[in-house]
């Protein structure tokens, strides 16, 4: 087992592209290996390539040197940033010519930092590290995704506490909807029921 240099650039340390980081990195060193992350923007890092650097092909800025020693030393590497075209998407995947088990950690990573990233709306409130009570993952061969909004289309009014009246209500209407429309879920997991790693690794284990 060896290092695998994490890149990270995004401004805003509340960002997805933040919480993508911190679900690989814990991914990473849960294989084995040992995450060394380079923040670029906490960095402070210079891009810009200086036309004496190019010149003499070397640099003595003593952050690129160290990025420079801990890319030569690291046996892989990992990239989180924003998607600012949508070329990659058109492109043959790369993880689908690796083995099941090499994929795996990537789709984990991916499943946690949506369920721990902080919504936009919420980053300035008094509940912007508020977790979902409720998470309904399935996987489906075949089929397309289901909107379960209708489930709280009579609101619900319990007389104490909102959460497990809601959760009922979800799980009801997903019921409904697979017996009325024959929706088949190959797999099928909900947090609280589980823990976040059992609802990953019910889901991970289905890919492909």
């Amino acid at each position: 087992m060896g290092t695998i240099l994490l890149i990270i650039c995004h401004p805003n340390p509340r960002s997805f592209t933040h919480a993508v980081a911190r679900s690989l990195s814990a991914a990473i060193a849960r294989e084995g290996h040992t995450p060394i992350a380079h923040d670029l923007y906490a960095e402070g890092f210079d891009p810009v390539l200086a036309d004496s650097e190019l010149k003499r092909r070397l640099s003595f800025d003593g952050l690129v040197a160290r990025h420079v020693r801990d890319l030569e030393s690291a046996g892989g590497l990992a990239l989180a940033h924003p998607a600012t075209t949508r070329a990659p998407l058109a492109e043959p995947d790369p993880l689908v010519e690796r083995p099941k088990e090499q994929r795996r950690p990537g789709r984990d990573a991916f499943i946690r930092a949506t369920l721990m990233a902080v919504p936009g709306a919420r980053k300035n409130s008094m509940n912007a590290h508020t977790l979902p009570g409720c998470v309904l993952g399935t996987y489906k061969s075949v089929g397309q995704p289901v909107q379960l909004i209708n489930a709280f289309e009579t609101p619900v009014r319990p007389k104490s506490g909102l959460l497990d009246a809601s959760i009922e209500a979800l799980k009801a209407h997903h019921a409904k909807l697979k017996e009325t429309w024959g929706i088949p879920c190959d797999a099928e997991v909900i947090l609280p029921d589980v823990n976040l790693n059992a609802f990953c690794q019910a889901l991970t284990q289905h890919v492909v």
